[in-house]
């Protein structure tokens, strides 16, 4: 079987026109119909969920857990210390829909420093 993931942006990132829950349960539907064309070819269904201030991502679970893949990220609030950002990390790690940590620093190349991270720990 071939897999085919992209991922759009969660809603909290409106800066990047991410999905409302609207739109996830519309794009949803499209490649439910792609997958029964397409078979035994597969898109996942992915997104890039913004990794809130407490760590809770920004959909709630019975929306989450219709996701193939879950991306968790930190896009805002950026300037934290280590515990916060440990804390935060940690908390959207330990939730059972992430499958993947996006942008573990938050850095941008030669734009922006990352936030602390003490990856041993991790």
């Amino acid at each position: 079987m071939s897999i085919f993931v992209i991922s759009d942006h969660s809603k909290t990132a409106s800066y990047a026109n991410g999905l409302s829950i609207e739109h996830v349960e519309m794009q949803w539907r499209e490649i439910e119909q792609l997958n029964k064309e397409l078979s035994p070819f597969k898109i996942f269904k992915s997104i890039e969920s913004d990794i809130l201030g407490n760590g809770d991502l920004d959909y709630d679970e019975d929306i989450l857990s219709q996701f193939d893949l879950v991306i968790a990220s930190i896009h805002q609030n950026l300037n934290m210390d280590l515990d916060k950002a440990m804390n935060r990390l940690i908390t959207a790690i330990e939730n059972p829909f992430t499958r993947i940590l996006g942008h573990p620093t938050g850095r941008l190349l030669l734009s922006r420093k990352g936030y602390p991270v003490d990856f041993k720990s991790l």
